[in-house]
């Protein structure tokens, strides 16, 4: 996205949309006054007839709006701005609008087709076509691509999406009402995330231009919440409000002939998510994707699949300590390496070195930050050698096993650059609520298993050890409410027993080896092992039939991963972090930074009857899909912004065929391997 771009977008003022027979034909998008980059407007054509509405802003700051319809004379229109009032809000239900009067009159002409004047209210201004992409002119869309112009509802008349779309940016507006019956208008720009998907979040502006004032320059007042538009074709899209509430939508035809209908959509599929009733996930430790699966394509090789994993490259390095010589990836044969960290400041590290600070990924501090954990603690491993070291199939073969069988993401990030209990509270709640570090008390915020209890759905969390090691417990007064949830291990193995497993079940690991934490003496293989017993009991019980099984990681420990986070997600909640550390607390000032930043890959399986073979995913994600995965089937709200924008992972799962209706027969997982404090 270009400075231009985003220098434009915050204060535009206003839109049009029009259409001429004859003469020039202005092109359909956005235009702006270059003297004024807060006047704004869209213009689209549609056989010699307008529809036009101005964005900008009422005596109070509120954004508002007003629409003028009527023909073009020849390159030139003029009709009066008319107000509306009382319709649907942004995520209520829908309400037809009323006209309420007019606040003028508003002139157009055009000398080409990205050129031309307006005189309105203010004043007369002249405008051209906006190119939001690197290129100095407006790219024309490609055949094939979303239209641009308006959208809307056509059984919710009255609310309106206006979208203009250049290369791979998007700029999509929302024309609703406020909750005091006044008209309001919601901005979302940004990068689709692919051809067809933007996923983004609505924002609020105020404080800017009114019709009859002059030039003022508007504010960022926050956001509204996330959507997501998922085009199905040129002229129809699904948008998903904030809320989690969709709606179908297609290009809306003011002028001249409308577009053929798009085709019918395909007949259902024999299944789809209503198929799964038992979601079961667990959460293990402080391990990184290319740790795990720096092997994996050559594994996926010897079974006859194509190396499909964005895997360990060959001649990865870091600095190493203390003479910044480099360090290479390397085969790890101990199964015992030493404790590492993932928190705020040695997570910023890893991602930049030289400047914490940041956005720039460099990915260069993994070896020092194991340095550092090393000094700490009293380790060996004063060279942070381990931080590159890695595994494979001969040492976890069920891993490797299960990864190839079934299905796993090669995009899948921890929630932020944060060690373990806020990274886990993300799972449970979609947000840490502000703390970048294990909050000191507990926080009250909604949880998935609040939504669930609301929705009437069975829900459980087995706990391995002990039910204090719950990260459900930092959240009261939940955790207190619903202790009789919490119940030991041997209980998920009767319920599987009994065909008694909850829709919902989160499994709490055993500190140590049991959760494959590094540290002197936690050998993984036994953590590896543990897992098996898990999953293998749910393929052999009758529960395997409608459930799917989710491993994931809390984050990465700062073992070494080559593919940078991304560091523009949405903060969940809009609360910034309230706790990172001062050099009077900690001997170091944690970097500033905020909750828009992926943490970095974690190893991840997804293991149901319902997953493809051999499935790679490559959507980019973060742990709260498992929130989405749970909301989508059953109906829930998104809890924050984060889960709002996750994948359901729906893209793991063949409905039709149920390709592992009969359950694989792994490999055992060995448990014997070496166990010694040092390297390799």
């Amino acid at each position: 996205m270009s400075l231009r771009f985003r220098s434009l977008f915050p204060v535009i003022g206003l839109f049009l949309f029009l259409s001429a027979a004859h003469a020039v034909v202005p092109q359909t998008g956005w235009w702006y006054n270059p003297n004024q980059p807060g006047t704004g407007v869209f213009i689209e054509v549609q056989n010699g007839w307008v529809f036009l509405t101005t964005q900008v802003y009422d005596s109070t700051g509120q954004a508002s709006w007003a629409i003028s319809t009527g023909a073009m004379s020849g390159s030139s229109f003029s009709g009066s701005l008319d107000t509306y009032c009382c319709g649907q809000t942004l995520t209520g239900p829908y309400q037809p609008n009323q006209k309420t009067g007019s606040v003028g009159t508003i002139s157009l002409s055009f000398t080409d087709e990205q050129h031309g004047s307006m005189t309105w209210p203010s004043g007369t201004v002249p405008i051209q076509r906006l190119s939001f992409t690197a290129s100095p002119t407006a790219v024309a869309p490609q055949a094939g691509a979303p239209q641009p112009g308006w959208w809307w509802n056509p059984n919710q008349s009255g609310t309106a999406f206006q979208i203009d779309i250049q290369g791979s940016n998007i700029f999509a507006d929302a024309m609703v009402y406020a909750s005091n019956s006044t008209p309001i208008w919601y901005l979302a720009t940004g990068t689709m995330s692919s051809p067809t998907l933007y996923q983004g979040q609505w924002n609020e502006y105020c404080c800017g231009q009114t019709i009859g004032g002059p030039f003022k320059a508007n504010q960022l007042k926050g956001s509204a919440g996330a959507t997501t538009i998922q085009f199905t074709s040129a002229t129809t899209a699904v948008i998903t409000l904030p809320g989690g509430g969709q709606e179908q939508i297609q290009r809306f035809m003011f002028g001249g002939t409308p577009p053929p209908p798009p085709p019918p959509p395909p007949p259902p599929p024999s299944g789809s998510l209503s198929s799964i009733n038992h979601v079961v996930f667990k959460i293990n430790e402080n391990r990184s994707f290319d740790h795990y699966f720096a092997k994996l394509n050559e594994y996926r090789a010897m079974n006859g699949l194509g190396a499909d994993v964005d895997e360990l490259p060959a001649g990865e390095t870091n600095p190493r300590v203390p003479d910044y010589a480099p360090q290479g990836s390397f085969h790890l044969n101990t199964m015992c390496i030493e404790n590492t960290s993932a928190a705020w400041y040695v997570s910023h590290q890893d991602f930049n070195l030289f400047n914490l600070s940041s956005d720039t990924p460099t990915m260069d501090g993994f070896v020092w930050s194991g340095s550092a954990a090393a000094y700490n603690e009293g380790g060996n491993d004063t060279s942070g050698s381990r931080a590159m070291g890695y595994y494979d199939y001969t040492q976890m073969p069920y891993y490797y096993f299960m990864a190839t069988a079934f299905g796993l993401s090669d995009r899948w990030f921890s929630p932020g650059p944060m060690e373990t209990e806020p990274s886990k509270m993300y799972v449970v709640a979609a947000t840490s609520a502000g703390h970048a570090h294990k909050p000191a008390s507990s926080v009250n915020v909604t949880t998935i298993f609040d939504l669930l209890n609301r929705a009437g759905i069975s829900w459980k969390i087995y706990y391995e050890n002990q039910p204090s090691d719950a990260i459900y417990n930092f959240f009261q007064p939940s955790a207190a409410q619903n202790a009789s949830h919490l119940v030991p291990i041997s209980q998920y193995f009767a319920d599987l027993q009994n065909g008694t497993l909850p829709a919902v079940s989160m499994i709490e690991p055993g500190f140590g080896s049991q959760d494959e934490h590094p540290g002197t003496g936690n050998n993984l293989q036994l953590g590896i092992a543990d897992n098996a017993n898990l999953i293998n009991s749910l393929m052999r019980s009758s529960s395997w039939k409608d459930s799917v099984f989710i491993l994931i990681y809390d984050e990465t420990g700062s073992l070494y991963d080559h593919v940078p986070p991304p560091t523009n997600v949405p903060n969940p909640d809009g609360i910034p972090p309230q706790d990172l550390f001062t050099a009077a607390q900690n001997g170091y000032a944690d970097p500033p930074g905020d909750f828009t930043r992926y943490g970095f890959r974690i190893p991840n399986l997804v293991i149901s009857p319902f997953s493809k073979k051999g499935y790679v995913s490559h959507v980019v994600t973060d742990s709260t899909a498992i929130l989405k995965l749970i909301e989508a089937r059953w109906g829930l709200p998104n809890l924050t912004r984060r889960d709002a924008v996750a994948s359901d992972l729906t893209d793991f799962f063949d409905f039709t065929n149920k390709p592992w209706a009969t359950p694989p027969n792994p490999p055992a997982q060995p448990t014997n391997g070496p166990c010694y404090d040092s390297l390799p």
